[in-house]
């Protein structure tokens, strides 16, 4: 039975890394690889730099998310405070609700 190559991308690091250290350790059995050990080292740590990378990004979107939510908290709460004042200071009147991208209230009356 052969072994099956590893989809998960943390199997695939450790395997990475286990056949550099094995290719690194036995050049008898294994002289001259395609891709050399300098080469496949290189590669390793080019994925470990851009996946750090990516982690730090992927922290800094979650702060960000959560920042922007704040500030919209606060946007609506002052907005709201704003239309509960314009809507009592124009005693609910349309037209004058309007002036500020507003209406008044909506008739609840059923005929």
């Amino acid at each position: 039975m052969t072994s099956k190559f590893p989809k998960v991308e943390a199997l695939i690091l450790d395997l990475g890394q286990e056949m550099s250290a094995g290719f690194a350790a036995n050049t008898e059995t294994y002289p001259a690889p395609p891709v050399s050990v300098a080469d496949l080292n290189a590669a390793i740590a080019a994925y470990e730099e851009i996946r750090d990378e990516l982690v730090a990004a992927q922290a800094k979107v979650k702060l960000l998310v959560e920042k922007k939510k704040e500030v919209m908290d606060t946007l609506v709460h002052d907005m709201k405070s704003n239309l509960r004042y314009a809507e009592n200071t124009a005693d609910y009147d349309d037209g004058k609700l309007k002036l500020i991208g507003w209406s008044g209230r909506k008739s609840t009356c059923v005929s």
